[in-house]
Order: structure tokens, then sequence, then C-alpha cells
């Protein structure tokens, strides 16, 4: 067969000794070369490259690679290549054998013959050359030929599905594509060490667990794709121990499935709304872990990888049924996750595909490409469920301290109501001037008046009637006069002092001084006595006991206001309530009786009729006048 390499033109002849093929291509890039070598299974695993060549032990090379294809562990398979170039130029080759854990090789030549090692367990520095994947160097002279003698070891028992891949690749073209991919894979590494280190910043600044889950996801699929890249041995562990690696594995595989689990835990609200899918969702990811552990600890030996392989689907698809149960649910968290799930899972079956040839070569950096995109759209939607939250809890806020605003407006109210009560209550008792003085400095001082008058009613035969009545039917009575008494003081504004007993005590001209206060009480004296005249002819066409009244006035000098700390009540003394109350005794049923003081100052307005100077008790002979009407 010939390939003509991208070096140039020169073709290449691989000779197979029991039957010659001849390939003629451009060869720019890697190419399988498996189906073009011949091969011969070691069952004992113990010949060596000096039994191999001279063919002892009855050793037959066999064309094809049907010998790969077995569930053998440990499996030892030599592989022979001749290659010859026939062209005028010399050139450089690389030989890839992939799935191999390790390869020990001898390469003869017309001029010299020499053998390496190479292999993914073997460690880095003790390989013959330092790249991402085991390779094999050989150059070739211008019409030289040469003669690959490889010993392949399938697995460090491991046990393996499918055939050796060997490729070969022109030698300048690989490493211009080893450097692209080590720089893409640091690229990478790059990008989801800045993912997990800003997604533990997040965490500390936002305190939400789904950030830190992230960040470990994150780190996870870096050391995951480092792995089966190469990328681990090249950088990170060069000279570890297969046993070190090997535990680092388990690592990897635990930490990723954990911390996805969780991940999804803490976006989706599985525990409260799908707690059956999430018992699953947590079997699945612990399952996961222990075969993980269990193959380590076996050393591979009794969990066969494709059952673990298996595992590992059933865990992506209730992951997938997870996202989906919530987007029908239309969960918001969910339709981010659902995208990103997607985009992995397409780029993964591109990655796959491009492993077996069938898409281009540049479809095997699809899977990185597609975990960055996942692990920023986990970020979007860790952020926007932090976003939510912040906006949920902001809203509950608004509402809480509207809520919280109409407490304190309708106790504010209440409060208003029960201090209008208060006041009222308290102006019911107390003038307002003295009300106000009272509620501003806690207490009021007693203030004297040169001129107010005072008014005083009485009841006659109040004994007799009430005999007549019932005690409701009595308080009733009274209470309906009082309060009309009430009203009409108020009306013509005279100041209510107190009741004692059937007498109504009542003073103009205080708290507020005036000089009308004579004509304001007796015209209220007025009005009551009209008041009881009606209630007079009510009862007696109700044939019902009826109350006569007597109206005393007297203007004069007096001290008003209040004492003592409780029960506090607003009071006059003084010479002029004495006068006052002599008047209302010493009147006539249906009369208001004045004091001659009194008359000074309303005799221009009043009709009054002089009575003469009449005998007070322990006040002598006074001057005194019923007042007949208005003039």
């Amino acid at each position: 067969m010939f390939f003509s390499s991208a070096i140039g033109t020169a073709p290449l002849v691989f000779d197979a000794p029991s039957k010659a093929l001849f390939i003629s291509s451009s060869l720019s890039d890697k190419a399988d070369i498996s189906s073009y070598v011949e091969s011969y299974i070691d069952s004992t695993g113990k010949l060596t490259l000096r039994d191999i060549i001279n063919r002892n032990k009855g050793i037959i090379f066999t064309p094809n690679a049907d010998h790969y294809k077995s569930q053998t562990v440990n499996k030892v398979i030599w592989i022979r290549l001749l290659v010859k170039n026939e062209s005028s130029l010399n050139s450089e080759w690389k030989l890839i054998p992939h799935a191999s854990s390790a390869t020990e090789y001898c390469i003869y030549t017309n001029s010299d013959t020499f053998s390496q090692t190479t292999g993914t367990d073997i460690p880095m520095d003790d390989r013959a050359e330092s790249a991402l994947s085991p390779v094999v160097s050989f150059s070739l002279r211008k019409g030289e030929s040469v003669t690959i003698y490889l010993k392949v070891t399938t697995g460090t028992k491991q046990k393996s599905t499918g055939k050796v891949l060997i490729e070969l690749s022109p030698g300048q073209i690989f490493e211009q594509t080893e450097k692209i991919d080590f720089s893409f894979q640091g690229m990478f590494g790059a990008v989801m060490l800045f993912t997990s280190i800003f997604a533990i910043l997040l965490w500390l600044f936002l305190r939400d667990r789904s950030m830190l889950f992230l960040a470990c996801i994150s780190f996870f699929a870096l050391l995951y794709t480092w792995e089966a890249s190469g990328m681990n041995r090249m950088v990170l562990f060069r000279n570890s121990s297969l046993y070190f690696l090997a535990f680092m594995s388990v690592i990897n595989q635990a930490g990723g499935f954990l911390s996805g689990y969780f991940f999804y835990n803490s976006m989706l609200p599985l525990k409260e709304e799908a707690p059956r899918l999430r018992k699953i969702f947590a079997t699945l990811t612990y399952l996961q872990c222990l075969m993980a552990l269990f193959r380590f600890i076996t050393q591979n030996n009794l969990l066969p990888l494709d059952l673990l392989h298996f595992a590992g689907i059933l865990w992506f698809v209730c992951m997938v049924t997870v996202v989906v149960y919530f987007l029908i649910k239309k969960n918001r968290q969910a339709k981010f996750l659902v995208v990103a799930t997607v985009l992995l899972a397409a780029c993964a079956t591109l990655y796959g595909l491009a492993l077996e040839h069938i898409v281009p070569a540049i479809f095997l950096r699809s899977f990185q490409v597609g975990m960055v995109v996942y692990v920023i759209l986990l970020g979007v939607g860790a952020v926007d469920k932090v976003r939510q939250i912040r906006l949920e809890k902001e809203r509950l806020v608004r509402e809480q301290n509207i809520m919280l605003e109409h407490k304190v407006e309708e106790r504010t109210r209440e409060l208003n109501s029960e201090k209008e009560k208060s006041d009222e209550l308290l102006l019911n008792i107390l003038p307002s001037e003295t009300a106000h003085e009272l509620k501003k400095h806690g207490k009021s001082k007693a203030r004297s008046f040169e001129k107010a008058t005072v008014l005083f009613t009485d009841f006659k035969n109040f004994t007799k009637v009430s005999e007549t009545l019932s005690p409701e039917e009595l308080v009733e009575t009274i209470h309906h006069i009082y309060s009309e008494f009430d009203n009409i003081i108020h009306k013509h504004n005279v100041e209510k002092i107190k009741t004692i007993g059937d007498s109504y005590m009542a003073a103009g001209g205080l708290p507020v001084i005036n000089d009308t206060n004579p004509q304001d009480v007796v015209n209220a004296a007025f009005e009551i006595l009209h008041f009881i005249e009606q209630e007079k002819q009510l009862k007696i066409a109700a044939n019902e006991p009826f109350f006569d009244i007597r109206i005393g006035i007297h203007t004069g000098p007096l001290v008003a206001g209040i004492v003592g700390k409780k029960k506090f009540a607003y009071d006059i003394w003084g010479d002029t309530v004495n006068i006052a109350s002599r008047m209302e005794s010493s009147g006539e049923p249906g009369k208001i009786n004045i004091s001659g003081s009194t008359y000074g100052f309303i005799k221009d307005q009043f009709e009054c009729t002089y009575r003469g100077k009449i005998h007070a008790k322990n006040k002598g002979e006074i001057d005194m006048y019923f007042v007949e009407g208005r003039k």
C-alpha cells in the first residue's frame, strides 16, 4: 500500500509478506492502519522479541486486526509492520498505538536496530517521547525499509471489547497537531479552573450552595477530560504510580457524579415536588460511586467496564428525566438545565462520532467545548435562581411592608379613635381648655374669675315622684332630662359643672372669659323651663308623674379648677356659688329666680319682677327678681 506524505510526495509501501497491499493517497493527518499490519497473540505473555523475530515456537503472524477483538484481560499482542520508502525523499513518521496501557517496540532498519517503551501506563519521563498519546517514532530514508515490531498490552487488568487502534501520522503533522491539542487542552483547563474559582467567589458572596456544587462540577470535569486526553500525565502526574492514577480516577468519577447530583438537587425542588424521583437519582449516584470504588479496590478484575458505562448512562437518563419533569412543570431553572444538558449530549455524540472517523477530526474537541458551554449555562441558571430568590424575597418584603403599613395605619386609626374617645370623655368631664392644659402639663392650675354666672336647678317633690318609679325608670328619666340640659347649656356657651342628686349646676363666663355670660345663662334657663314644661304636658297626657323645676342664678367672682390626682372633676368655689344655690332654693317652681347682681347685667334685655329683699340662709336679706321674658 502507498501513502503520499504531506511532507512532499514521498510514496510509502507497507509490505505484508502474505499479501501485498497498495494504497495511494495524500496523507495530511492521522490514518488508521490497523488493518494493514500482521499480528500474533501471545497467550503466555512470555515470548521475547528474539522469539518473535526468529519465529521460534511455531509463531505465525496473520494479517488484519481480528485478534484484537476479545474480552481477555492483559492481552499481549505482537504486531509486525514492514514499511518501505520507494521515493527519493527522506521522511519522519509517528506510529500511535491507542488503547494500550504499555507498548514495547523494536525497529529494524538496514543500518540500525533499537527498542523503546511507551504507553498510557508508563510514566511520562520513562516514555520514548513526551506526548499526550503514546507514540512510536521512526525515520525513512529514500529507498530504505524498516520492520517494526510492537508488543502491545491492551490494558492493565482491564476488560476491553474493541480492537487496538493503530494510527500513522507524518512527524511534522503530528507535532503540529500535538501543539494544537496541548494548547487547546491548556485553554480548556484555564477556562474550567477560572469557572471553578469564579463559582467559589460567587458562593462566598451569594451564599448559595449551588455555586459551590457548580465549582465542583467544573473542577471534576477538568480532571476527567484531562485524564481522557493524557493531560494529567503530561502536566499534573508525570511520574505518579498507576495506583495513584487509579485512585484519582475514582475521585474524578465520584466527585463528578456527586457534584452533579447535588447541583441539580439544589437547583430544582426535588425534595418537595418529586421525592420519588429524587430517591432514584440519589440511588444511581451513590451506586455509580460505589461501583467506581469497587473497581479500584479489586483492580478492575471483578466488575466489567461495560457495566460501569451502563450505570453512567442510566444516571444521565435519570438526570434528563429530572430536568424534563420540571420543564413540564414550567420551572424556570429547568429551562437553563435542559438547554445545557441537550448541548452537552450533542457535543458528546459528535465527539464519539469523531473517534469513529464518522465526522471530521475537528469534532474531537467538541466534548470540551460542550463542557465549557454546559458549565457556563449551569452558572447562568444558578445566578438566575439566586436572582429569582432575591426578587421573591424583595417581593415578600414589599408585601410584608405593605401589610405592616396597613396594620400600622389601622392601629394608628384605632389609637386615634381611642384617643378621640378618651379626649371626648375627658372633655365630657373637663372644659376643653382645662383638658388641654392637663394633657400638656399633667396638671391644671385653679383660676379666679371676676365675673361668672352660676346656675342651679332643682326638681320639686323629687323624692315623692321617684318613689312611684322603679330605679331603672328613675335613672332613665333623669338621664333623658340631664342629657337635654347638656345640649341646651352647650348651645348657649355655658359650662356644665356637675350634678348633685336631682340638682344640676352650670356656670357661664368660664373657663373662657366673656362679658355675655349673664345673658347666656338666663337664655339657657328659659330653654330649660320650656323643655321641662313640654315634658310635663306629655306626662300629664300619659297620666304619669312629672317634675316641676326651680332655677336660681347669681353673678359674681369665683375660683374654678381641678384638685386631686384621681377621678378629676372640674369644680367652682366661692360665695357666688353659695348665693346661686340660695337663689334656687328661694325660688318657685316654673320660675327663674335671679339675684340683684345678675339683674344689673340683664335688665336691659329681659323683663324682670322685683320680689323685694328676701332672707337667704346664712346670707341675710338679698334682692331677688323673677325673670319673666325677653323685652
